[in-house]
């Protein structure tokens, strides 16, 4: 099987956010999309990251259109269509390194409790850092 990846936009930023877990003192790092040109999947058990483009050709609003009948660019993204679009997209893309699919990126928590009383210690804007793409077939 051969997997495919959407072009990543040349321009692009991400927060790189520090945190501290009020629950166990952990300290630790979490990158967000820093607007809305890109969605950041994990596997929750590794907390291994996979980004997409939100934008373009297979990127998120181009998959969602071509997996989920219902769904037309423009519209509006309901519960359900995202659930139908989560469920049919674990099924193309290529798993992590230890065999699951990847999750649509909510909140960070901290991996070492899993408490989510977190505490920012530091902020930072990177512009274009190298990403681990996602990567999923297709079929024609």
């Amino acid at each position: 099987m051969s997997y495919v990846q959407a072009i990543p936009p040349k321009n692009y930023c991400v927060r790189d956010v520090r945190y501290c877990c009020s629950n166990c003192g952990k300290s630790f790092s979490v990158l967000y999309p820093e607007h809305n040109e890109l969605v950041k999947y994990v596997e929750t058990d590794s907390g291994e990251e996979r980004w997409l483009p939100t934008f373009g050709d297979l990127g998120y609003l181009d998959l969602m259109e071509r997996l989920v009948p219902s769904f037309s660019k423009g519209s509006e993204i309901s519960m359900s269509i995202s659930r139908e679009f989560e469920k049919e997209f674990s099924r193309i893309q290529e798993r992590s390194e230890s065999g699951r699919p990847f999750s649509l990126f909510i909140k960070a928590i901290c991996p070492n409790c899993e408490g989510e009383n977190l505490q920012i210690e530091q902020e930072q804007k990177l512009e274009s850092p190298p990403l681990p793409w996602m990567r999923f077939w297709l079929e024609d």
